[in-house]
C-alpha cells in the first residue's frame, strides 16, 4: 500500500510543475480540451488517476473511462456489485500493492485491477484491509487552489468552470477535471520556435543573411534585423514593394530580386539595378538572380527573359533569341547550380530544364520521379552534393518523392538533416524519420513564403511568413525525449473488443481477424510519436505507423493457424527506439488439422497402403503361378513333341517309350526351382 509520504511526494511534483508552468511564457506549453466528443461519458470529471502503465483513468460521476492516447474508452463497471457506502462520502483513491486501485465516490467503493485494466468485485473479502480508506480517513483527493485557475487563464481559458480535481502525469503534464466542461490537459513546457513581427506588422517576403545581421524585405521596404538587440533598422523604404528572391553570394553581398529591380546590399551600401540603368533589361522586374562562378549573374528579367547580368558593366545579355526553347516556359521562378557541372537547373511554373552557362545550351533535367507536379517552387544542394527539388505536390531527391505536400523552401541544418517548409508547417527529414512541426511548436501553419527559409551561420533556422520572422534552433525544437515504452490500449478480435493484457493470446481458427492498438502514451507531444511493429512468423520485415495522434494500429486479416509474436517499439521524434513490447499470439487449428487428427490421417493412409501392397502381392503371386504352370506345360509339350519326332524317325512305338528316373528328378527339381522363385519377377525360362 502506498504511504502518505508517496502521496505528499506526488503533490510536490504537481506543485513544482505548477511553478514551472507559471514561470514560462504562453508560447511554450499547449492546452488540450477533452469533452464528450472525445469519449467522456459526461462533462463532469471528479477523479483522475494515472495507472502504472501511464494511462489516465477518469471517473465521470460513477462512469469510468481510460485514455488510450487519443480518446477516452469506456470501462465496464457494475456498480451494483461494488461496495455500497453506509453514508455519503467523498472522492478518494488508494493503491494496494502495485496493481489494485481502490476508488471511492459519494456512494460506492470500487476496486480496479490496473494490470488487467478491469474492475473486480471481490471487495467484501478485502474490506478489512481497507477500513481507513472506506471510512474516509486516508486517500482523500486534495482541494484545488487558485494556482490551477491561473494556469488555465495563462493558456487563454477565460470562461473558467468550477474545477473539481487535478493530476500530474509522469511527463509533467497537468490534467484538470471540471464540472460541466470536461477535462483540460496542460502539456509540460518545452522549447518552441519564436515569431518576431516585422515592422508595422507587414508580411516578410524575402530574407537573406548578411555580414551585419539579417536582411528582411517587406512591403515597406528593406530592413536589417539584429537578433542580439532584437531591433529592425530601415535600409531603404519602398512602399508597396514586391520581393521574389534573396540570395547571398560568396563575396558576402546580398542580391534582392523585386518588382522594382535588383538590389545589391554589401558593406552597408545598397545599389539598385533596373531597366533605366541596365542595358538589355526590358522591364525593372527581376524574378531571381543566381551568382555564377565567373562573376556573372544568371537572371530572369520580367517573367521569362533569361540571360546573364554583368553587374560591373550594368549589361544584361538575354538568351531567348539564341535559345528559343525558353519561350515555351511560363514564369521562371528560380535557378540552382548543379554540383560538378557547368549547368544550372532552371525552375518554372510549367517545367524544369538545365542550361549550361558556358556553352549556352539547354538539356533536360533528369532524373525526375513520375507523378511530380510541373510547377516547381524551389531547389537546394545539400552538403552531400545532392539536389533537392520542391514542387507543388512533393519533395524530390533523385528519382524519389520523399514528401507528398506543397514544398515552399528547403534548407539543411548543421547535422545534415533537411528541413522543408510546406503549406502546413515544416518537416524535418532525418535518417530515422520524417517529422512534422506546426503551431504546437510555434511554427506558422499558414503564410510561409516560397524560398523563405535559411540556416544562419549560428545554426539558427529562419522562416519568412505573413506573420513576420520565425526562428528556432533545430536541436531545441521538439527536444529529444527519453524513449518511452509501448502499451497495448486496445485489442479487437473479429470486431469484438478483448481484454488487452490476457497473455498469451490464444484464438480459434475462425477468430483470426485482429486489430491491435498501441500507444507510448506520449501526452506531451503525441504527434512526435512513431512506431515500428511486426508479427513474427507472418511479417517478413518491420512495418511503420505514424498517425500523428500518438495512437498506433496494426491490422491482420485471416491469419493462418500457427504461433506468432507481436512486437512493437516507439520512438519520440528522431530519438532512439524504446523498449520492445511483445505479445504471444496463437491461432489454433480446426479439429481436422490438429496433431491427433493428422496422426489418424497417417494411420489411415498406412492401412490403405498396407492393404494395397497385400492385394498387389497376391495378384503378383497368382500371376507368377500361372506363368510357371504354363512354362511347365510348355516343357512337357516340347518333350512329347520330341518323343513323337524321334519315334517317327526311328520307327519306335511312342507308347513303349518310358520316362526314366533321371527325367523324373529333372522335372521335380524344375518344379522346386519354380516354386522357390515364384515372387522373383526376373526369373525367366
Amino acid at each position: 500500500m502506498k504511504t502518505e509520504e508517496d502521496r505528499i511526494g506526488r503533490w510536490m511534483i504537481t506543485l513544482s510543475f505548477i511553478i514551472c508552468h507559471l514561470s514560462f511564457s504562453d508560447a511554450v506549453a499547449q492546452v488540450r480540451h477533452y469533452t464528450v466528443r472525445d469519449g467522456l461519458a459526461t462533462g463532469d470529471v471528479w477523479q483522475i488517476v494515472e495507472l502504472p502503465n501511464g494511462q489516465m483513468l477518469v471517473n465521470s460521476e460513477g462512469t469510468f473511462e481510460l485514455f488510450n492516447g487519443q480518446r477516452f474508452v469506456s470501462v465496464k463497471c457494475d456498480a451494483a456489485r461494488c461496495y455500497r457506502l453506509p453514508k455519503f462520502g467523498g472522492y478518494a483513491h488508494q493503491w494496494q500493492g502495485d496493481s489494485l486501485l481502490w476508488l471511492r465516490d459519494y456512494y460506492n467503493v470500487y476496486l480496479f485491477d490496473a494490470r488487467q485494466r478491469c474492475f473486480r468485485y471481490d471487495i467484501e473479502s478485502r474490506t478489512s484491509d481497507m477500513k481507513d480508506f472506506i471510512e474516509g480517513k486516508v486517500g482523500m483527493e486534495a482541494r484545488l487552489d487558485n494556482s490551477y485557475e491561473e494556469m488555465l487563464r495563462r493558456h487563454g481559458i477565460t470562461a473558467l468552470p468550477h474545477l473539481a480535481t487535478a493530476c500530474c502525469d509522469r511527463q509533467g503534464g497537468v490534467w484538470i477535471g471540471t464540472q460541466g466542461q470536461g477535462l483540460y490537459y496542460l502539456s509540460p513546457a518545452h522549447p518552441m520556435a519564436k515569431t518576431i513581427p516585422a515592422p508595422h506588422g507587414k508580411p516578410v517576403m524575402a530574407m537573406a543573411e548578411c555580414n551585419d545581421g539579417l536582411l528582411v524585405c517587406t512591403e515597406d521596404g528593406i530592413w536589417r534585423y539584429d537578433s542580439i538587440s532584437d531591433t529592425f533598422t530601415l535600409v531603404r523604404q519602398e512602399q508597396g514593394a514586391l520581393f521574389h528572391n534573396a540570395i547571398k553570394d560568396n563575396q558576402g553581398r546580398v542580391w534582392l530580386s523585386s518588382q522594382n529591380g535588383l538590389y545589391c546590399y554589401g558593406h552597408g551600401q545598397l545599389e539598385q539595378s533596373n531597366h533605366q540603368n541596365v542595358s538589355g533589361f526590358i522591364h525593372s522586374q527581376v524574378r531571381f538572380a543566381r551568382p555564377l562562378p565567373d562573376g556573372r549573374l544568371l537572371v530572369c528579367n520580367h517573367l521569362h527573359y533569361l540571360g546573364y547580368l554583368l553587374p560591373d558593366k550594368h549589361e544584361f545579355h538575354p538568351l531567348n533569341e539564341k535559345l528559343p526553347q525558353i519561350e515555351s516556359y511560363r514564369t521562371i521562378i528560380d535557378a540552382c547550380l548543379l554540383p560538378g557541372t557547368t549547368a544550372a537547373a532552371v525552375l518554372t511554373q510549367n517545367g524544369i530544364f538545365c542550361i549550361d552557362y558556358q556553352t549556352d545550351s539547354i538539356t533536360a533535367f533528369e532524373p525526375l520521379p513520375a507523378g511530380l507536379s510541373q510547377k516547381f517552387n524551389c531547389a537546394f544542394v545539400d552538403s552531400k552534393q545532392r539536389v533537392w527539388i520542391g514542387t507543388q505536390n512533393g519533395l524530390a531527391q533523385g528519382n524519389r518523392i520523399l514528401l507528398d505536400a506543397c514544398i515552399k523552401g528547403i534548407t539543411e541544418d548543421k547535422r545534415g538533416n533537411i528541413w522543408a517548409t510546406t503549406s502546413m508547417g515544416i518537416v524535418k527529414i532525418s535518417p530515422n524519420a520524417s517529422l512534422d512541426y506546426d503551431e504546437a511548436d510555434g511554427i506558422p501553419e499558414e503564410g510561409l513564403r516560397d524560398r523563405g527559409i535559411l540556416t544562419a551561420v549560428d545554426s539558427t533556422i529562419w522562416l519568412a511568413s505573413t506573420k513576420g520572422l520565425t526562428c528556432f534552433v533545430p536541436e531545441h525544437l521538439g527536444m529529444r525525449q527519453a524513449p518511452m515504452p509501448v502499451t497495448l490500449v486496445g485489442l479487437a478480435v473479429c470486431d469484438e473488443e478483448q481484454t488487452v493484457d490476457s497473455l498469451p493470446l490464444s484464438l480459434t481458427y475462425d477468430k483470426n481477424y485482429l486489430i491491435i492498438r498501441f500507444s507510448a502514451l506520449n501526452y506531451a507531444c503525441p504527434q512526435r510519436t512513431h512506431y515500428h511493429y511486426r508479427l513474427r512468423g507472418f511479417d517478413t520485415s518491420w512495418l511503420t505507423s505514424a498517425t500523428g495522434n500518438g495512437l498506433g494500429m496494426a491490422r491482420y486479416n485471416a491469419l493462418p493457424p500457427g504461433n506468432y509474436t507481436f512486437e512493437v517499439q516507439a520512438a519520440i521524434g528522431d530519438g532512439e527506439w524504446g523498449p520492445l513490447y511483445s505479445k504471444s499470439i496463437t491461432i489454433l487449428p480446426p479439429w481436422w488439422l490438429t496433431w491427433w487428427a493428422k496422426m489418424g490421417y497417417g494411420l489411415i493412409v498406412l492401412a490403405v497402403l498396407a492393404t494395397l501392397i497385400v492385394i498387389y502381392l497376391k495378384r503378383k503371386k497368382a500371376q507368377l503361378e500361372r506363368e510357371n504352370e504354363a512354362k511347365v506345360n510348355h516343357l512337357f509339350e516340347l518333350r512329347e513333341e520330341a518323343r513323337h519326332q524321334f519315334a517317327e524317325n526311328v520307327n519306335i512305338d511312342p507308347s513303349k517309350i518310358s520316362i526314366n528316373k533321371e527325367e523324373e528328378e529333372l522335372v521335380s527339381r524344375l518344379m522346386k526351382a519354380i516354386e522357390k522363385n515364384m515372387d522373383n519377377t526376373d526369373y525367366t525360362v
